[in-house]
């Protein structure tokens, strides 16, 4: 659950997404503060531009800060949820 404590907007997804390999989740010059990705397959994915790792179907992943976020693999569904701070 997203609590917004820190006077920033919520932002996200406005539908189900589906990914395209490489291609960047968040808004550009975004920073996101309770970052949460819920996706629906197998995928591996690069948070910051770090080392990609896998997922597992609907595990998602809750992070405190994001500046990138990159679904390695494309045709994943996904939607994400965040606080823009």
């Amino acid at each position: 659950m997203i609590t917004n404590r820190y006077d920033g907007t919520v932002i996200g997804s406005s539908s189900l997404e589906t990914s395209v390999a490489n291609a960047e989740i968040i808004p550009t010059n975004a920073r996101i503060i309770n970052f949460e990705l819920l996706n629906d397959q197998v995928c591996t994915i690069s948070i910051n531009d770090q080392t990609p790792v896998y997922i597992r179907a609907n595990q998602g992943v809750t992070l405190a800060v994001v500046n990138s976020c990159k679904i390695i693999q494309a045709g994943i569904t996904f939607n994400w949820i965040g606080i823009n701070g």
